[in-house]
């Protein structure tokens, strides 16, 4: 794959997959290897359709989900990181990786924030409500130190509220 200069292996091994997984939609490696070879390919977004379908069937790809939400987030994609970590919350709070993706997903919206540049201050202040309240949620604790930290940062550097961010830091 990797030596297909014209992307002619790419495209033949997809079709021969996508064509197995229709006749054998009971063997799941076949699924499996196309959400690696959609990661491989940097395409999360499809690699996320493939792995929520296959978390219906098999109901146990959270982690496999998180993973690609942590990949995408390592390769500045926050958007499809953000998608993947509102499927996992959206299987409820008893779900083990709940907290998990809430505190990533909260940073996924920051940095995609942070990383538009735009500097939209009404952007800003949604970001840092959603921060207060996932806070609220989580907790000031150790294990959420860098979601404290990053919306500190958010209220001092993006929405000149200095005092707020200091308060934030001492709680």
């Amino acid at each position: 794959l990797y030596m297909d200069i014209e992307n002619d292996v790419r495209e033949e091994f997809r079709a021969a997959l996508l064509k197995r997984i229709q006749e054998e939609p009971e063997v799941t490696g076949f699924n499996r290897l196309l959400i690696w070879f959609f990661l491989q390919e940097k395409q999360f977004s499809a690699a996320l359709r493939q792995s929520v379908a296959l978390d219906r069937r098999t109901g146990s790809e959270d982690l496999q989900i998180l993973s690609l939400a942590r990949m995408a987030m390592n390769n500045q994609n926050y958007a499809d990181a953000a998608a993947a970590y509102g499927y996992v919350l959206g299987k409820g709070k008893e779900n083990p990786a709940w907290r998990q993706a809430y505190s990533q997903k909260l940073l996924a919206g920051y940095y995609q924030y942070v990383g538009d540049g735009n500097g939209e201050r009404e952007k800003a202040r949604e970001v840092a409500r959603e921060f207060h309240e996932g806070l609220d949620v989580l907790g000031y604790n150790t294990q959420n130190i860098n979601l404290i930290k990053e919306y500190a940062h958010l209220l001092v550097f993006y929405l000149d509220s200095t005092a707020s961010g200091i308060r934030v830091l001492e709680r």
